[in-house]
Order: structure tokens, then C-alpha cells, then sequence
């Protein structure tokens, strides 16, 4: 079975923010990531998966005020998750961010492969 989903969040500033965890027994296939910088001036913000090590695939990019980074939505997938595995974003103290995710979660089988 094949479920879609979207989240929004807004985002608590000076600290790393979970959008969501893979549950067990699932994949996600990342699709798309905006994260938005609603305040005023220019903060940065910093986007990691965590897959039991932490991977930065955005560090510390400055973001003006009602602008915004896109990840995905080129018609492919972005970043396919296995079960544990989550999607954090930080952004700068003293910011006003927000950020919204959107996944297709995937049943697999009942183990996973390592291919590291």
C-alpha cells in the first residue's frame, strides 16, 4: 500500500526540528521540501537527514525574509528513507521559519538491506 502525505510545521528557532520519522516497516519517498523564512532580514537554516548519522544536505544556506529553499518537485524523487530515519531542519535563533514535506510511504518487506 501506497500512502501520500504532506506536513507542515512551524518551526521552533535555534534548534533542530523533526518533520517526521519514518514508522517501521516503511520507506518514504521524499517527493518535495520547502522551507520558509516568514519573519523579516535575512536568517540561515540548516536541513539534515538523520539515518542513524547525521547528513547535512543543506548547511547554513541565509534565507531573506519571505523567501524560500525548494528541495525535489522536478518530477523525481528527492530522498528515499528507510524506517528510523528523520528529516530535521534548523534554523537560526531569533528566525520565524516554517517548512512543509511531502512523501509517499511505501511498505517494504520485513528486513532491510545495507547497502553501505
Amino acid at each position: 500500500m501506497n500512502l501520500k502525505y504532506s506536513i507542515g510545521k512551524n518551526l521552533s528557532a535555534g534548534e533542530a526540528n523533526t518533520l517526521f520519522t519514518v514508522p517501521t516497516g516503511y520507506h518514504a519517498i521524499i517527493t518535495y521540501l520547502l522551507i520558509s523564512n516568514a519573519g523579516a532580514g535575512s536568517k540561515t537554516v540548516s536541513a539534515a537527514w538523520n539515518d542513524g548519522s547525521t547528513i547535512v544536505f543543506q548547511g547554513s544556506k541565509s534565507v531573506n525574509g519571505g523567501e524560500s529553499l525548494q528541495f525535489g518537485n522536478q518530477g523525481g524523487v528527492f530522498l528515499v528513507m528507510t524506517d528510523g530515519d528523520y528529516l530535521t531542519v534548523t534554523p537560526e535563533a531569533a528566525s520565524t521559519f516554517t517548512a512543509i514535506v511531502s512523501f509517499e510511504l511505501r511498505e517494504h518487506p520485513g528486513s532491510n538491506f545495507n547497502l553501505g
